[in-house]
């Protein structure tokens, strides 16, 4: 059987069942007609026309003659010839008492003589006598012809001798006369037939199951074991997904059925891992491996060390009115260049919630890394740490979306930019590292894998602080503490100390200068940096004054640095001095 091409399955629902049923019903057939053409062949050869032979054209010879006259002696003469001929031995000859000449029924050696034809043809007469068929056979000795003659006195010595399988007795058609023959050389060579005969019905046999068994094998049992190795490897490897499904692409199955099977379940498992994320990936592999008991989606979770991200679309809301029906294509172009910058980076995305999407970058094993922990980089081979990676990821997703064509064919809607002259799309992130629990949240009905974590919320609230800052990207002190590269820890700058709502514990704020900034700066970035520390540290200490002077400072070499003036105007809120109570960092109350 080859494959179905070009298939109409929608009329066709069962083709794999015709192909295996026509491909068992073609080689039954087959075998079928092998077999009895085989065993008409063994019958055609085995077919024993001795006995016939015999009767008709030998012993029927001494139906016409007396025994031992001139007839019956050529008769004999004959006979021996035809057993020679067909390699068969004469163990015993007899003849009815009446058929001997001269009344002689005991056999004797005296040769008959008649005086006349009349008295032939009377003894002939007699012999053909009906009550002659009564009478014992008599045997015929050697030496009544000259002969070689029975070797056995009796029929029943004859007999005696040999295995009743390997004797041949002939009666002649009046049953004047009979003769038994040794046939052993026949039965040997038919045992010997026989042997080789059964071995090649078996290897008939063994052939043509084993054709049905390749057939089976290779439209119903490999595509089978092929699903059900994708399976197991999908359970004890969900994250390694695309190599298993490389592996099982490589399956090659020969039934449009198992195509489209092959098809299907590769689909529904790439749209349930991208459903589930990563989150929902231990999931998906428990439910796999315990294959005798119902989906069951409410697990424990897990806890992990993770850098948690929040990725915000600014404007968003204004997009969303004036492209109507096009603002799902105008995000999820967005959503593509986030998504795949994180995943280039070794992370995962998570959840897509409007103009917000949450990724995950997980803390490498200890394989691959230092232990899990608060601190510390946990280094990959090329240096860098899953900190790196995830601040890789956002300035490579800032870049993408900046250079989209798509996006910039989108953007350029006259109601948008009516509403929002010259807008682009620019993108916020907040970045922070912690523990979060990873399961699913919902229930039986509908499940949301995701993270559970005070980390998590702060890196909601940092990229909420991303508006307020006026940066692209606002990072914790702990992500900071993890950044191994050198040109990242360099790139990131001191903002501020504050407390975010839901946390009493103080965090220093970052951003990261990319080379853009530049553009806006009399100075270079590294400088920049030094005098804006300068003027946060001031701040900190409660030196205000100074701190507003600094700050000011900063801003003749770069006047669109936003926390410049953020800064300036939280402490110029406050009269220009530090408060009494001042620790050192503000408490922020909004999200």
């Amino acid at each position: 059987g080859g494959s179905f091409r070009g298939l109409d399955t929608a009329r066709n629902p069962n083709n794999l069942g015709n192909l295996v049923s026509a491909i068992m019903m073609r080689k039954l057939i087959l075998g079928v007609v092998i077999i009895l053409c085989w065993f008409s062949a063994l019958v055609l050869e085995h077919e024993d026309h001795t006995s016939e032979y015999l009767m008709d054209h030998v012993l029927g010879s001494f139906d016409n003659h007396l025994v031992f006259s001139e007839g019956f002696n050529r008769s004999i003469i004959q006979f021996e010839a035809v057993a020679e001929e067909h390699q068969l031995e004469m163990l015993w000859l007899g003849a009815r008492a009446g058929c001997f000449g001269d009344g002689n029924s005991t056999g004797g050696s005296a040769m008959p003589s008649w005086t006349s034809k009349s008295e032939y043809l009377e003894q002939i007469s007699l012999c053909q006598a009906g009550d002659v068929a009564a009478q014992p056979f008599t045997t015929v000795l050697s030496d009544n012809w000259g002969a070689s003659g029975s070797l056995y006195p009796t029929e029943q010595a004859a007999r005696a001798s040999r295995r009743q399988v390997e004797l041949l007795t002939v009666t002649s058609l009046s049953h004047k006369t009979r003769v038994v023959l040794d046939v052993s050389h026949f039965v040997e060579e038919r045992a010997w037939h026989s042997i080789v005969s059964t071995i090649l019905f078996i290897m008939i046999i063994l052939a043509w199951t084993t054709s049905i068994k390749r057939d089976i094998k290779l439209h119903l049992i490999s595509p089978i074991n092929a699903m059900m190795g994708f399976i197991q490897s999908l359970a004890k490897d969900p994250i390694g997904f695309t190599r298993v499904e490389m592996a099982y692409n490589k399956v090659n199955l020969h039934t449009v059925e198992m195509q489209l099977v092959k098809s299907a379940f590769l689909k529904i498992t790439k749209m349930t891992r991208v459903a589930l994320g990563e989150a929902g990936l231990t999931i998906l592999s428990e439910n796999l491996r315990n294959t005798h008991a119902e989906f069951n989606p409410m697990i424990p979770g897990t806890r992990i060390q993770a850098v948690f991200g929040f990725c915000d679309v600014r404007e968003f809301t204004a997009a969303t009115e004036c492209l109507q029906e096009r603002v799902l294509l105008f995000v999820n172009i967005i959503g593509e260049h986030v998504h795949q910058a994180v995943v280039d980076y070794g992370g995962a995305p998570n959840k897509n919630v409007g103009d917000a999407f949450l990724c995950v970058w997980k803390r490498p094993p200890p394989g691959k890394g230092p232990e899990d922990g608060e601190g510390g980089g946990a280094s990959y081979g090329d240096g860098s740490s899953f900190t790196d990676n995830a601040l890789h990821s956002a300035l490579e997703a800032m870049d993408a979306v900046r250079r989209c064509p798509k996006l910039e064919m989108l953007v350029s809607d006259p109601a948008l930019q009516a509403r929002i002259p010259d807008y682009k799309v620019n993108l916020g992130f907040g970045l922070h590292v912690g523990w979060g629990i990873e399961g699913a949240i919902g229930s039986h009905h509908k499940i949301d894998p995701s993270y559970l974590s005070p980390h998590v919320n702060l890196a909601s609230r940092l990229e909420s602080l991303t508006k307020t800052y006026g940066v692209s990207i606002l990072l914790s002190d702990a992500f900071v503490a993890c950044l191994e590269l050198p040109q990242h820890i360099h790139g990131v700058r001191l903002l501020d100390r504050v407390t975010v709502k839901g946390s009493v514990k103080p965090i220093e704020l970052y951003t990261f200068d990319t080379r853009r900034s530049q553009t806006t700066c009399s100075v270079s970035l590294r400088e920049y940096k030094a005098m804006f520390e300068k003027a946060v540290n001031m701040y900190l200490k409660g030196d205000w004054p100074s701190a507003i002077a600094a700050f000011k400072d900063c801003l003749t070499y770069k006047p669109e640095d936003t926390p410049a003036s953020v800064l300036i105007g939280v402490m110029e809120k406050k009269g220009g001095i530090a408060p009494g109570d001042w620790k050192g960092y503000r408490v922020l109350e909004e999200k």
